[in-house]
């Protein structure tokens, strides 16, 4: 048997924000993008780092995803184009 990661919406309320698995709703709700592009972002890579819930299911770790949207903050232009070019 499966252990059930996500038992009860009462426990993942109690889970420290640290700990907690947000829904793909709460992700898209929170950075404005459309459901389709968290799909390509899973499928092509380039997203914030998911797990799979189920066969058909999957989740956003909160430090994960806290984590990729911090690697993305620029105070400017200018230093988003010099992160640009560290990475290409």
């Amino acid at each position: 048997m499966k252990p059930n990661l996500l038992s009860s919406a009462a426990s993942v309320a109690e889970a420290p924000a640290h700990d907690r698995v947000l829904t793909p709703r709460e992700v898209r709700e929170t950075i404005q993008v459309h459901d389709n592009t968290l799909v390509n972002w899973r499928i092509k890579g380039g997203g914030p780092p998911f797990v799979r819930l189920g066969t058909r299911r999957v989740g956003y770790p909160q430090r994960g995803f806290q984590r990729w949207l911090n690697e993305r903050e620029v105070g400017s232009r200018a230093e988003e184009a010099v992160k640009r070019q560290r990475t290409v």
